[in-house]
């Protein structure tokens, strides 16, 4: 079974596990920190919506500082080949989702990833964007 793991950094560096939907430590966070197993999300459309719901739930920024660029899941034909999000979803997260989805591989698309230098992330009119993104 696998379990979502959310962390922001601290002010010193460090990692402090805030509330979140704490706005003022992650704006617009709002994802559930509930648990995933195989049981919970049986099927890889299961796993894909899961996915969405979890990128959606942490794209609110106040500042560019506020959001970074993370590894997708493309690999196993879930995501792009880099997801931009608020600094609070940490890249462990999608990393249990895309073996999740591998798990259920016999179900699930093939995979065709083919990524270029990852861009850089930005704070956009309140949501966290690739930063050529206007």
């Amino acid at each position: 079974m696998w379990a979502l793991a959310l962390a922001c950094a601290g002010s010193d560096g460090g990692s402090t596990s805030p509330t979140i939907t704490d706005p003022e430590v992650c704006p617009g966070g709002g994802a559930d920190a509930e648990e995933i197993s195989e049981a919970a999300l049986p099927t890889c459309n299961a796993v894909a919506e899961r996915y969405s719901r979890v990128l959606g739930s942490f794209s609110g920024c106040t500042t560019d500082e506020d959001c970074h660029v993370l590894t997708g899941q493309c690999e196993v034909s879930l995501g792009a080949c880099y997801e931009v999000a608020n600094t609070c979803l940490a890249q462990a997260v999608l990393d249990e989702l895309g073996a999740l989805h591998e798990a259920h591989s016999r179900d699930c698309v093939d995979a065709v990833c083919r990524c270029a230098e990852a861009p850089e992330a930005a704070c956009r009119e309140g949501l966290c964007l690739f930063a050529d993104t206007r």
